[in-house]
Parts: structure tokens; C-alpha cells; sequence
């Protein structure tokens, strides 16, 4: 898989580069993405989504290059992936609106022949842009809440999962409002007008960047938008024709369902080496426990106590959300919603801990060799999957400032680790460890309800854990299947929550934005 997956993106690639843009006070990281052509059709400024970066904007940016002939230029915005500038909303606008007056004023790109694509955030900032630096055109994917732009960008397509957010739902339509309704006519383009509030079935908030509906109907609309900028009405298709015909082409036969199937499957190379690392850490683990182990007491296992367990989560979790309205102590690592999660998590630990001092006495067994077995085995994991997602997928590959960062945030997670191993117990075997398990998605669901709450009840301003629903339950789940396979095979509650922090603390500072 890792080596199909290496084959794969090395054959679908796009010609790409990385230039630096200094203006409006930051050093803006750029992707740029050549297609295949001698003269590119047009240009497009990709904007991503808030705890994002340029890199997960490659795959859509790589298909509108090859299919679309358009150049890409791909922006790490203020405080994401390798743009060390300090992370707000204004400053994130800011140095966008600076780096395309920057390649603008190079000529670099030619504003009646370039569009801006944005996720998100970076939606959201695409289409305030059209106040101060118009292009011909915007396609925002999943636009954030924002306050309506003064006047509305040229020719504005706008896409929404149908299991997107509702909060996202609803700033979509009242761009729609504020639009006054679809209008796709070729007179509503050549007069820079055009609307679409384009429906994106079966997709989330971010499948919509993997998403072959999101490529074809951004492809199309952006083609329109740049003939209709160059006056040429005969080159723009009228919409509702456009999807007419689509539906006509879309026969299948066997030989075009192959084909699609073998498509899809190089266009996820970065992913299909994802899964071949997953599948080689079970090894990497038990090669490197074999030698490595300490005898655990038997104590009483999560299921026999499971009402009290699950009561005490509840209130310190719930608890937990109300003393960060006060005070959020871990706030001093300076990551946007890091700190905030960090500081939950110092929270709910010491307040466990606080109840269980006599689990978290017994329980501490500290042996060097074991720890050290239990931070290699974690740092060979962050470096290879973080090396591997940076290639293609993500900016998981952590800079100085974010190395200060996860040393910052280890001993927090760390101490909320080990609460949960206390609770927990030892991990069993067979049904038994099947009921712990259940067991510790029941208190991550607590936790994550009680996220929510204080997102939702008390104005947390925490959306962004929301937002990461789908990579934070992922996360969740592997960590916990590698720290109970760590604990069964050493007996160490200790070296467990050692593994299962690095790995937080690692994602913690890699995704969220520096603020």
C-alpha cells in the first residue's frame, strides 16, 4: 500500500514549486501548481480552512491544474502549516489580501483572468476579498459564518455538504439571500452576477476538498467565469444546459465503471500509504514491547464499576467546561482551541486525579526502559506519519515554533492520559477488553458532549473542535488501540498515557493554528 500509494502520487502530481510572498508584514508560504499546458487558461488563489494549511488544498488544486489547465497558487494563511505570522481572523485577511496584491502587482497573476477558490475560512476571506482585490470570479467551498461582503464577488459559486454544520448550512443561505437567488444564465456571468448555492450529497465539511462533483462543478464555473471576463458570450455555457448534458454523458458501462474505480484509487495514493503505515505500526509495537515489560496488579476492570465511572466523567468534564469560562491555564502555549483542549484536558486530570489518589499512587510504576520503548515507538510513528501526510495530504511535519508547542502541551495530556488509564484498569483480554473499550468511547463521547455544550450554551467560541469532529474521533480511536496493545504487553499505565500524549500533544500542535 505504502509503496502503490508512493507510485500513485509521484504519476498524478502536478509540476509544483514553493515561492515566499513578503507583504502586509508576513512571509506567506505558496504551493504553485502548473498544468500541462504552455500558457495556463487562468490562475487560481486557493485560500484553506481554519486548522488547515495549503497542503490538503493540493488534491483539489492538483485536479484544476490537470483537467482545468489553470495555474494554482496555494496560500498558507497567518499562524497554518509553515507561515509562522501569529494567527487572528483580520490578520489571516490581512496577508491574504496582501499576497495577491503582491502577485498582482508582479503580474504574477492577471486579476480578469484569475479566480479565488477558498474552503471555510478561507471561503470566507475569498469573498470579503472581492471588497478590496476582486478576481473574476470565486468559489467558496463551505464558506464559515462571516459578515455579508459590501457588495457580492464577481460570479460566486458557493457549495455545501449535506452533512455540513448547521451554523455553515445557514451562512450559505444568507449568501443566497443576499444573492437574491440562483441565477446561472449566460447574461448573469457576462454581467458578473452569477449565483449557484450548489448541493454536494454524501459530503462533510472537508470530503467536500475530495469530492468529484466539488472538482467538475468548480472546473466548470470558473472556465465560464474567465470567458465570460474576456467578453467572449459564445464560450460560456448556460448552467441548467451544462447540467443536462452532464447527466446524458454520465452513462455507465463496464468499462467506464474500471475506470473510474482505478481513478479514484491512484488519486488517493496519499491515502492508501496512510493505511499501509497503520497497518505496519501493529508490528513496529510488538517488536518493540517484546523485550519490555512490568507486572500489573490485578485490579477491578472498567465494566464492574462502569455507572460510577461513567457518572464521575460526566460531572468533571462538564465541570471541566465551566472552570475554562474562568480561567484557561494552559492558555500560555499560544495555539488557537490548542490551548483551550490542552487546558481541558489538564483539567479533567487533575480533577480525577483529585478522586482517585489512591488508583494514581498504586498505578504510577515508573521503569525508564519501558518509557523510553513507549516514546520511541510514539515518536517513530508522529515522524513517519507526519513525514508521509506532509508529502501530500497535510502540514504535519512540525516547525520550531511548533516543536515548543508540543513540549508545552506533552505534560498536560500526558497527566489526562494516565487519569483515563486509572479508570479504565488493565486491559484484558477478550470480551472483557472489548467491554473497556466500549467503555472509553462512552467517556470520550462525555467529554466531547460537554465540548459542545460549552460551545453551543456557554459561547465557548470553540467551534473548531467541532469542526474536527471526524480527525479527533480517528485520532481517538487508533491512540487507544495502540496504548491498550503498549499496556497489555507491559503492564505500564504509565508508558500508555506516555504513548497516548505524544501523539495528542503532536496533533495538538501540528494542526492548530499559532496564535
Amino acid at each position: 500500500m505504502v509503496g502503490f500509494g508512493a507510485w500513485a502520487i509521484q504519476v498524478t502530481t502536478m509540476p509544483r514549486h514553493t515561492i515566499y510572498i513578503d507583504a502586509g508584514g508576513c512571509r506567506t508560504p505558496v504551493t504553485v501548481i502548473d498544468p500541462d499546458l504552455d500558457q495556463p487558461l487562468g490562475s487560481v488563489v486557493m485560500l484553506h480552512g481554519l486548522s488547515a494549511n495549503r497542503r490538503v488544498m493540493n488534491y483539489l488544486g492538483d485536479q484544476l491544474a490537470f483537467d482545468g489547465g489553470l495555474r494554482i497558487y496555494a496560500l498558507d494563511l497567518a499562524g497554518h502549516g509553515d507561515n509562522e505570522t501569529r494567527f487572528t481572523f483580520e490578520k489571516a485577511k490581512d496577508c491574504a489580501g496582501a499576497a495577491v496584491a503582491k502577485l498582482v502587482e508582479s503580474r504574477a497573476i492577471n486579476p480578469e483572468t484569475s479566480v479565488y477558490v477558498g474552503h471555510s475560512m478561507g471561503a470566507s476571506i475569498a469573498i470579503d476579498l472581492a471588497n478590496t482585490e476582486p478576481l473574476a470570479g470565486t468559489v467558496a467551498i463551505s464558506p464559515a459564518p462571516m459578515v455579508l461582503p459590501k457588495r457580492m464577488p464577481s460570479n460566486l459559486l458557493v457549495f455545501t455538504g449535506q452533512f455540513d454544520l448547521s451554523v455553515l448550512k445557514e451562512a450559505a443561505n444568507r449568501l443566497l439571500q443576499a444573492a437574491g437567488g440562483n441565477r446561472t444564465a449566460v447574461a448573469d456571468f457576462m454581467q458578473k452576477r452569477a449565483f449557484l448555492l450548489d448541493s454536494v450529497r454524501w459530503a462533510s465539511h472537508t470530503t467536500q476538498l475530495h469530492n468529484q462533483q466539488v472538482e467538475e462543478d468548480a472546473r466548470d464555473w470558473i472556465h465560464n467565469s474567465l470567458e465570460a471576463a474576456a467578453g467572449d458570450e459564445d464560450g460560456v455555457v448556460d448552467w441548467s444546459q451544462r447540467a443536462n448534458w452532464t447527466a446524458e454523458q454520465a452513462q455507465t458501462t463496464p468499462k467506464t465503471a474500471l475506470q473510474t474505480v482505478w481513478y479514484a484509487a491512484i488519486r488517493n495514493g496519499a491515502l492508501w500509504g496512510a493505511l499501509g503505515l497503520l497497518l505496519i505500526y501493529p508490528l513496529l509495537l510488538s517488536v518493540g514491547t517484546r523485550f519490555s515489560s512490568v507486572r500489573e496488579e490485578e485490579s477491578s476492570p472498567a465494566t464492574s464499576r462502569l455507572g460510577l465511572i461513567v457518572i464521575e466523567w460526566a460531572v468533571f468534564s462538564f465541570a471541566s467546561v465551566l472552570i475554562l469560562i474562568l480561567i484557561e491555564p494552559m492558555n500560555f502555549v499560544h495555539l488557537y482551541t490548542g490551548g483551550y483542549l490542552a487546558s481541558l484536558m489538564l483539567v479533567v486530570g487533575i480533577l480525577v486525579g483529585a478522586a482517585n489518589q489512591r488508583l494514581f499512587r498504586e498505578r504510577f510504576q515508573w521503569n525508564g526502559r519501558v518509557a523510553l520503548m513507549a516514546a520511541i515507538l510514539a515518536l517513530a510513528i508522529m515522524f513517519s506519519m507526519g513525514g508521509w501526510l506532509n508529502w501530500e495530504i497535510d502540514d504535519a511535519w512540525m516547525n520550531a515554533p511548533r516543536w515548543l508547542r508540543f513540549l508545552g502541551v506533552l505534560p498536560a495530556a500526558w497527566l489526562f492520559f494516565y487519569s483515563e488509564e486509572i479508570l479504565l484498569g488493565p486491559v484484558g483480554k477478550g470480551r472483557r477488553r472489548a467491554k473497556r473499550f466500549a467503555v472509553f468511547l462512552a467517556l470520550r463521547a462525555l467529554l466531547f458532549s460537554a465540548c459542545a455544550f460549552a460551545v453551543f450554551h456557554l459561547a465557548s467560541g470553540q467551534v473548531l473542535i467541532l469542526l474536527l469532529g471526524i480527525p479527533l474521533f480517528l485520532l481517538t480511536v487508533l491512540t487507544r488501540l495502540g496504548s491498550d496493545s503498549l499496556r497489555a504487553r507491559t503492564g505500564s499505565a504509565t508508558a500508555a498515557a506516555l504513548f497516548g500524549a505524544i501523539l495528542a500533544a503532536w496533533f495538538a500542535a501540528a494542526v492548530f493554528p499559532l496564535s
